[in-house]
């Protein structure tokens, strides 16, 4: 919090200018949450919606021609995902999410990643504070 938040502010008072200070942090885009919106209308079976959002609000205000509802909807969307977010480090989970982290990761890079290691180890502290929980296969 320290890095977007005003430290000289005690949060409980004055209004939301006071509270977040004269930082320009972006916390959330616009192109987020549409992207978003029409993966989850995707996922919920309401694709021809999601081709509406994504071609004729996401793509048109960024002037670009539309996608011809033809194409894969997941990986036109990943790849919008990509060019709208690019740098803002979510990406890895909005790959993940979809399933194509390790084909993303082996095309654009040209590494294979070992089968299991593209989840991270569950620390050994938990582990030792919960007998319940087994280690992440791989690890």
């Amino acid at each position: 919090m320290k890095t977007w938040r005003d430290p000289f502010s005690n949060g409980n008072s004055g209004s939301p200018e006071t509270i977040f200070g004269g930082q320009n942090i972006i916390l959330m885009r616009l192109g987020e949450v549409l992207l978003s919106k029409a993966e989850a209308l995707y996922k919920s079976g309401s694709e021809s919606e999601a081709w509406d959002i994504l071609n004729n609000v996401i793509r048109e205000r960024a002037g670009l021609d539309p996608v011809p509802t033809t194409e894969d909807f997941m990986d036109v969307l990943l790849s919008e995902y990509r060019h709208e977010l690019s740098g803002e480090f979510s990406l890895w989970f909005l790959l993940r999410r979809a399933g194509k982290h390790i084909e993303y990761v082996k095309e654009e890079f040209g590494i294979n990643i070992t089968n299991g290691k593209d989840i991270l180890p569950i620390p050994k502290e938990v582990i030792l504070n919960n007998a319940t929980i087994e280690q992440n296969p791989g690890y």
